[in-house]
C-alpha cells in the first residue's frame, strides 16, 4: 500500500516522502495516528511536484548562503558582554551567540557553520571561522567587557 508520511517516522522516512507499506502497518498503525495518509495516482503527482519545488527553493537558499559568506569574509563585529576585572566573561560564549550577533547584522548563518573549538570565557580578539558546504570564511571577533 503506498502511503505519504505527514511527520518524520525513524527508518522510515521524512514528512512528504511516498512509502510503499504493509497493508496491515499503514491501516493498524501508521494512518490512525495520524503519521501518513493514502496516496492515489493524482496524489503522487502532486507530491513529486511539491518535492521537486522544495528542491530548488533549497538549492536556492544554499546560493544565497554562500553569498552571504563572501560578503562576511574579513569582517569585524564586536559583542559587548559583562567580565571582571581580570576579563573572565561571566558567561561563556557560543556557537548561538555569534549566530545570533551575526543575524542581528543581516547574514544567515546556523550555529553548524561555525568552526569554534571552545567557548570564548576571555575579552580580546578571536578569528572564528565559518564553514558552509566547501567554502570557508573567516571573521573576527572583539569581545570587550561593559
Amino acid at each position: 500500500m503506498k502511503v505519504v508520511l505527514l511527520k518524520n517516522i525513524a527508518n522510515l522516512g521524512r514528512a512528504g516522502d511516498i512509502k510503499d507499506v504493509n497493508d496491515g502497518f499503514a491501516r493498524n498503525y501508521l494512518i490512525p495516528k495520524d503519521l501518513a495518509s493514502l496516496v492515489g495516482r493524482q496524489d503522487i503527482f502532486i507530491i513529486k511536484s511539491q518535492a521537486g519545488r522544495k528542491a530548488r527553493l533549497k538549492q536556492e537558499e544554499e546560493k544565497n548562503k554562500l553569498k552571504s559568506l563572501k560578503k562576511i569574509n574579513g569582517l569585524s563585529f564586536k559583542i559587548i558582554v559583562k567580565a571582571d576585572d581580570t576579563g573572565t566573561l561571566y558567561a561563556k560564549i557560543d556557537k548561538n551567540e555569534i549566530t545570533s550577533e551575526l543575524v542581528k547584522s543581516g547574514f544567515r548563518v546556523e550555529p553548524k557553520e561555525i568552526l569554534l573549538p571552545e567557548p570564548i570565557k576571555k575579552t580580546g580578539q578571536y578569528e572564528v571561522s565559518l564553514m558552509m558546504q566547501d567554502e570557508k570564511a573567516t571573521i573576527t571577533l572583539e569581545i570587550i567587557s561593559e
